[in-house]
Protein backbone atom coordinates (compact mmCIF):
# COMPACT_ATOMS: atom_id res chain seq x y z
CA UNK A 1 0.00 0.00 0.00
CA UNK A 2 2.85 2.37 0.81
CA UNK A 3 4.50 1.74 -2.58
CA UNK A 4 1.24 2.55 -4.38
CA UNK A 5 0.92 5.81 -2.45
CA UNK A 6 4.54 6.74 -3.27
CA UNK A 7 3.98 5.94 -6.95
CA UNK A 8 0.83 8.05 -7.22
CA UNK A 9 2.40 10.85 -5.20
CA UNK A 10 5.44 10.97 -7.49
CA UNK A 11 3.18 10.91 -10.56
CA UNK A 12 1.10 13.71 -9.04
CA UNK A 13 4.17 15.83 -8.25
CA UNK A 14 5.74 15.31 -11.70
CA UNK A 15 2.47 16.32 -13.39
CA UNK A 16 2.09 19.38 -11.13
CA UNK A 17 5.65 20.53 -11.88
CA UNK A 18 5.21 19.91 -15.62
CA UNK A 19 1.92 21.85 -15.71
CA UNK A 20 3.43 24.72 -13.72
CA UNK A 21 6.53 24.91 -15.93
CA UNK A 22 4.34 24.77 -19.03
CA UNK A 23 2.30 27.77 -17.83
CA UNK A 24 5.40 29.76 -16.86
CA UNK A 25 7.29 29.08 -20.09
CA UNK A 26 4.15 29.86 -22.11
CA UNK A 27 3.73 33.15 -20.25
CA UNK A 28 7.35 34.30 -20.48
CA UNK A 29 8.64 32.72 -23.71
CA UNK A 30 5.45 31.93 -25.70
CA UNK A 31 6.46 28.27 -26.01
CA UNK A 32 4.25 25.52 -24.64
CA UNK A 33 3.66 21.79 -24.76
CA UNK A 34 1.33 20.57 -27.53
CA UNK A 35 -2.30 20.92 -26.45
CA UNK A 36 -3.15 17.20 -26.43
CA UNK A 37 -0.13 16.36 -24.25
CA UNK A 38 -0.94 19.22 -21.89
CA UNK A 39 -4.49 17.91 -21.47
CA UNK A 40 -3.10 14.45 -20.74
CA UNK A 41 -0.87 15.86 -17.97
CA UNK A 42 -3.82 17.73 -16.46
CA UNK A 43 -6.05 14.65 -16.48
CA UNK A 44 -3.36 12.46 -14.92
CA UNK A 45 -2.80 15.18 -12.28
CA UNK A 46 -6.51 15.26 -11.36
CA UNK A 47 -6.98 11.48 -11.43
CA UNK A 48 -3.87 10.84 -9.34
CA UNK A 49 -5.11 13.46 -6.85
CA UNK A 50 -8.48 11.73 -6.56
CA UNK A 51 -6.82 8.33 -6.07
CA UNK A 52 -4.47 9.79 -3.45
CA UNK A 53 -7.47 11.34 -1.67
CA UNK A 54 -9.11 7.93 -1.44
CA UNK A 55 -5.88 6.24 -0.30
CA UNK A 56 -5.10 8.92 2.30
CA UNK A 57 -8.70 8.88 3.50
CA UNK A 58 -8.17 5.28 4.60
CA UNK A 59 -4.99 6.21 6.45
CA UNK A 60 -6.52 9.41 7.94
CA UNK A 61 -3.53 11.63 7.35
CA UNK A 62 -3.17 15.37 7.01
CA UNK A 63 -2.65 15.19 3.23
CA UNK A 64 -6.19 13.98 2.59
CA UNK A 65 -7.36 17.60 3.01
CA UNK A 66 -5.25 18.76 0.06
CA UNK A 67 -6.40 15.93 -2.16
CA UNK A 68 -9.98 16.45 -0.97
CA UNK A 69 -9.82 20.09 -2.07
CA UNK A 70 -8.54 18.87 -5.45
CA UNK A 71 -11.45 16.44 -5.68
CA UNK A 72 -14.06 19.06 -4.76
CA UNK A 73 -12.70 21.75 -7.09
CA UNK A 74 -12.45 19.34 -10.03
CA UNK A 75 -16.08 18.32 -9.50
CA UNK A 76 -17.27 21.93 -9.06
CA UNK A 77 -15.42 23.30 -12.08
CA UNK A 78 -16.32 20.25 -14.16
CA UNK A 79 -12.84 19.90 -15.64
CA UNK A 80 -13.21 23.33 -17.30
CA UNK A 81 -9.48 23.93 -17.43
CA UNK A 82 -8.78 20.57 -19.04
CA UNK A 83 -10.32 21.45 -22.40
CA UNK A 84 -7.90 21.24 -25.31
CA UNK A 85 -7.49 24.12 -27.71
CA UNK A 86 -9.60 23.74 -30.82
CA UNK A 87 -7.49 23.51 -33.99
CA UNK A 88 -9.15 25.50 -36.74
CA UNK A 89 -6.55 24.75 -39.39
CA UNK A 90 -3.13 23.14 -39.72
CA UNK A 91 -0.72 23.50 -42.61
CA UNK A 92 3.05 23.53 -43.19
CA UNK A 93 3.98 23.31 -39.52
CA UNK A 94 1.58 26.07 -38.46
CA UNK A 95 -1.48 25.54 -36.29
CA UNK A 96 -4.34 27.99 -36.09
CA UNK A 97 -6.28 27.76 -32.83
CA UNK A 98 -9.48 29.46 -31.82
CA UNK A 99 -9.17 29.80 -28.04
CA UNK A 100 -12.09 29.26 -25.71
CA UNK A 101 -14.00 32.54 -25.37
CA UNK A 102 -15.94 33.59 -22.32
CA UNK A 103 -19.26 35.36 -22.82
CA UNK A 104 -17.88 38.92 -22.51
CA UNK A 105 -14.73 38.60 -24.62
CA UNK A 106 -14.26 39.96 -28.10
CA UNK A 107 -15.20 37.72 -31.00
CA UNK A 108 -13.03 35.45 -33.00
CA UNK A 109 -9.34 35.76 -32.18
CA UNK A 110 -7.07 33.30 -33.95
CA UNK A 111 -3.83 32.15 -32.31
CA UNK A 112 -1.09 31.09 -34.69
CA UNK A 113 1.49 28.60 -33.42
CA UNK A 114 4.52 27.06 -35.08
CA UNK A 115 5.15 23.40 -34.20
CA UNK A 116 8.68 22.79 -32.89
CA UNK A 117 10.18 19.31 -32.47
CA UNK A 118 6.74 17.66 -32.54
CA UNK A 119 6.09 18.28 -28.82
CA UNK A 120 6.35 22.05 -28.48
CA UNK A 121 4.48 24.96 -30.00
CA UNK A 122 5.72 28.54 -30.29
CA UNK A 123 3.09 31.28 -30.37
CA UNK A 124 3.77 33.56 -33.30
CA UNK A 125 0.89 36.01 -32.94
CA UNK A 126 -2.77 36.44 -32.11
CA UNK A 127 -4.93 37.93 -34.83
CA UNK A 128 -8.53 39.06 -34.51
CA UNK A 129 -9.97 38.19 -37.89
CA UNK A 130 -13.68 38.03 -37.26
CA UNK A 131 -15.56 34.87 -38.15
CA UNK A 132 -13.77 32.81 -40.79
CA UNK A 133 -16.24 30.80 -42.78
CA UNK A 134 -13.87 28.20 -44.21
CA UNK A 135 -10.31 28.16 -42.83
CA UNK A 136 -9.05 25.67 -45.45
CA UNK A 137 -10.12 28.04 -48.24
CA UNK A 138 -9.65 31.43 -46.58
CA UNK A 139 -6.15 30.98 -45.10
CA UNK A 140 -3.14 30.70 -47.40
CA UNK A 141 0.50 30.35 -46.41
CA UNK A 142 2.76 32.06 -48.92
CA UNK A 143 6.51 31.94 -49.40
CA UNK A 144 8.63 34.20 -47.25
CA UNK A 145 6.76 33.51 -44.00
CA UNK A 146 3.60 35.37 -45.02
CA UNK A 147 0.05 34.32 -44.16
CA UNK A 148 -2.87 35.64 -46.21
CA UNK A 149 -6.29 35.77 -44.59
CA UNK A 150 -8.80 36.03 -47.43
CA UNK A 151 -12.33 37.31 -47.20
CA UNK A 152 -12.46 37.78 -43.48
CA UNK A 153 -15.22 39.98 -42.11
CA UNK A 154 -13.66 43.22 -41.00
CA UNK A 155 -16.52 45.55 -40.16
CA UNK A 156 -20.19 46.24 -40.72
CA UNK A 157 -21.08 48.85 -43.35
CA UNK A 158 -24.15 50.78 -42.23
CA UNK A 159 -24.93 52.21 -45.68
CA UNK A 160 -24.99 48.92 -47.58
CA UNK A 161 -26.21 46.96 -44.56
CA UNK A 162 -23.61 44.23 -45.11
CA UNK A 163 -20.28 43.12 -43.77
CA UNK A 164 -17.16 44.30 -45.56
CA UNK A 165 -14.75 41.56 -46.55
CA UNK A 166 -11.10 42.18 -47.21
CA UNK A 167 -7.78 40.38 -47.40
CA UNK A 168 -5.00 40.77 -44.89
CA UNK A 169 -1.33 39.80 -45.03
CA UNK A 170 0.58 38.92 -41.88
CA UNK A 171 4.33 38.34 -41.83
CA UNK A 172 5.77 36.23 -39.04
Amino acid sequence: MLKVIKLFRSIHIVCAVTIGLNYMIDYFANIRIVSALSVAFKLVFIISGIVLFLLYLLKNRVFHKYYGILLITSILFGFVFVQPHEIEYEKEGLRFYSPYQWFIQMCCPLEVYEVKYGLLEKRLFVFNIGPVLNPQKDIEIEEGRIIRFKNYISEFDVISQSYLKRDSLVSY
